[in-house]
């Protein structure tokens, strides 16, 4: 459905692109920004590195990338203090179309913390596993 999507409504998504997800200086995680790059980054297990689904619980005990803690994005202000302060913080959600990643790196890096999204999500890390 998604592929579906993007095909038929490409301009208003390159137009919502340009204005919610290519933020300066919200790069996703990897060398590169594609999804692939970004989830190697990810599974190299980098020991300062924490991976928060920022999904609702539901999706997340639906099924979730290995080792990935999980923080709802509405409850992420209140649980900050679960997330190591000196820990590179990479958030996800459901995949190239969801912006949940996006308002963690914001929200994280609004208390200094040093975050990052992951180029993709949960449906990209599933397909390729």
């Amino acid at each position: 459905m998604r592929v579906l999507t993007v095909d038929d409504h490409a301009p208003f998504l390159e137009v919502a692109h340009e204005l919610v997800l290519a933020t300066p200086g919200f790069e996703p995680v990897g060398e590169a920004s594609t999804a692939e790059e970004g989830l190697a980054a990810v599974e190299s297990q980098e020991p300062d590195l924490v991976l928060v689904d920022v999904r609702p619980e539901e999706e997340y005990d639906a099924g979730h990338i290995e080792g990935a803690v999980s923080i709802p994005i509405d409850e992420l202000p209140d649980r900050l203090a679960e997330l190591p302060e000196d820990a590179e913080i990479v958030a996800y959600c459901r995949g190239s179309l969801c912006v949940y990643a996006h308002q963690a790196v914001r929200q994280l890096r609004a208390t200094g913390r040093s975050a990052r999204r992951l180029e993709g999500g949960w449906p990209e890390w599933k397909l390729a596993h």
